[in-house]
């Protein structure tokens, strides 16, 4: 119980850094582009703590979740040299963008350090055989690495396992990487109470540590093939063939997090660096009060050498924040029904 609720603290805490992480991005390009940076908060409600540095109040929250970054004329028109408003079409880009910017950086950087310190989470190892297993007849060890499975080469677990579940009572080869050899290993699952085909292996995430230059390679490849999945995410979820019920919410992405823990630390922190990306291309998104609305107004400015009225734009903005809302407690009901389904 009391590690349950640990979890639970880490991955609260990490979604704050994450999320602050974008703000800090806003902050930073503000005060680049010459703009007051009001105020500067961790967490949300009530403030707990709060001081004053040159002309920002930083602030402490009572809820540890988030942060937010208050830029003088972000809301009301101002000719002040310091606003927001006053800035060029570019410069308001720039900081609009910079939030998004910052959690691709961030995951980018979760990834290097995670191959370099933890292990790769793509390739997974034997922990344990059960004695008399299917496995341990077959001449399978600790430490093997499952590199495929019948001659198709793939570290995906799901798929690994997927295969030996559907193959009772029937011979499989399952390949391997053991040290520096790779082995074809014949194996026949057994037939558990459920029917499905058990070889008699716990698995893990693999702890063998990438060099540094390999570390930031893989990691550049894997943003890359978040944004390359993101994209197929959202196409298949416009045309209607993945419904909206499996986006998850709040509390889905916090259950899930925190159940990353107890695989191990490398797949934790690979949860992480999928969040802040997919923070970050969430946010690009051209709909309003996100930072991708902000840049369309910056847009629409530097094109027609005007300023959107800044009641258009609070209008807009409070429409587009209502339905936000309204999907945020959506995604969050089906997270909570999915979570008291007996299934």
């Amino acid at each position: 119980m009391i590690n349950t609720i640990l979890q639970y603290i880490v991955v609260i805490l990490v979604i704050s850094i994450i999320i602050i992480a974008h703000e800090l991005g806003h902050f930073f390009a503000a005060r680049r582009a010459g703009v007051k940076v009001e105020k500067f908060g961790v967490g949300m409600g009530p403030k707990i703590l709060s001081f004053k540095r040159k002309e920002t109040e930083y602030c402490l929250c009572a809820i540890p979740i988030g942060g937010f970054c208050q830029l003088k004329g972000e809301e009301e028109a101002s000719n002040d040299p310091d606003s927001f408003d006053s800035k060029s079409p570019f410069k308001k880009f720039l900081i609009a963008f910079s939030g998004p910017f910052a959690n691709i950086l961030l995951s980018i950087l979760i990834l290097i350090l995670t191959f370099n310190l933890f292990g790769n989470p793509f390739i997974w190892q034997i922990k344990t055989i059960q004695p008399d297993s299917p496995a341990a007849k077959a001449g399978f060890m600790i430490g093997d690495e499952f590199i495929g499975i019948n001659g198709n080469i793939t570290n995906n677990w799901g798929l690994i396992r997927e295969e030996i579940s559907k193959s009772p009572n029937k011979e499989i080869i399952v390949n391997v990487r053991r040290g520096d050899k790779e082995l074809s290993i014949p194996v026949v699952p057994k037939q558990s109470s459920d029917g499905t085909g058990l070889i008699g292996v716990e698995v893990r995430p693999s702890d063998k540590r990438e060099s540094f230059i390999n570390s930031i390679k893989l990691s550049l490849e894997m943003n890359y093939s978040f944004f390359k999945d993101f994209i197929t995410f959202l196409g298949m979820l416009f045309t209607g063939k993945v419904t909206s019920v499996a986006v998850a919410g709040p509390v889905g992405i916090v259950t899930t997090a925190a159940s990353t823990v107890a695989v191990g630390w490398s797949y934790f922190f690979f949860f992480m660096a999928l969040l802040s990306v997919n923070l970050g291309l969430i946010n690009l998104f051209p709909f309003p009060p996100l930072d991708g609305g902000r840049i369309i107004f910056s847009l629409i400015e530097g094109i027609f050498k005007k300023k959107v009225n800044k009641n258009v734009e609070a209008t807009i903005n409070t429409i587009g924040f209502m339905l936000l809302m309204a999907l945020i407690v959506f995604v969050t009901w089906n997270d909570i029904a999915r979570l008291i389904s007996p299934h």
